[in-house]
């Protein structure tokens, strides 16, 4: 055996000559060549060289032309598959990005999106209120104040803002509590000595403090205002 290894060292030979030439750059099944090529009788399809007859074919990419065999269709990926399995949920998109109705695609997936506000329902706050996107502020409550909280782009909520502190010492008593746009309100002291929830809020402004709104401005330009 060692004998017989000699020769193949003499010869120049090694155990893996025939796996490194069929991965050459250019050759079948090696990666295409500079500018997407490949030897010739070869097509590159997804950075690979392929005989032209496994293009189009179930499992394998799509010809040049994003077409495959019969039936078959073109997922965003470019690869064929049968119809059913592109553009339904958990399935690729299909090549122009879209999906079935109440579902979006993310990363070549199709993905859940009841309110179709174009976010998978994994990074929604609430997929049944298309209102609802990252950054979005809504009011929340504790049991005796009022805040807000704002969708993360995650689709997990912050915390609310609401003070969860509601004892009061003297039922009847009244104090001014922040609300809405810079605003204020009474807020009385309950018999069971908790704070009962704001009143009306007065005085608000026209937005909420820190936030943004985009407008057009000059020819064709647009500008951002801070609140």
């Amino acid at each position: 055996m060692i004998g017989i290894m000699a020769v193949m060292v003499m010869l120049g030979l090694g155990c893996d000559d025939d796996i490194s030439k069929k991965t050459e750059a250019g050759t079948h099944g090696g990666p295409c060549l500079e500018g997407n090529l490949c030897n010739e009788g070869l097509e590159c399809a997804l950075a690979k060289c392929w005989l032209p007859e496994e293009l189009g074919v179930v499992g394998n990419p799509c010809r040049s032309d994003q077409t495959c065999d019969g039936e078959l269709v073109c997922d965003a990926g470019g690869i064929c598959r049968e119809a059913g399995e592109v553009g339904t949920l958990g399935n690729p998109c299909r090549t122009d990005g879209t999906c079935d109705a109440q579902l979006v695609c993310d990363e070549n997936v199709c993905h859940t999106d009841a309110d179709e506000d174009g976010i998978p329902v994994e990074r929604d706050c609430d997929d049944t209120d298309e209102t609802i996107v990252p950054d979005v502020v809504v009011d929340c409550q504790s049991a005796c104040n009022l805040g807000v909280k704002v969708c993360n782009a995650n689709g997990s909520w912050s915390a609310c803002t609401a003070d969860e502190n509601c004892d009061c010492e003297t039922p009847g008593d009244m104090r001014e509590v922040p609300c809405g746009n810079c605003g204020w309100a009474y807020q009385r002291c309950g018999t069971d000595f908790i704070w009962e929830l704001p009143m009306e809020c007065q005085d608000q402004g026209e937005c909420r403090e820190g936030s943004e709104a985009t407008e057009e401005c000059g020819f064709c330009g647009t500008r951002t205002r801070l609140c």
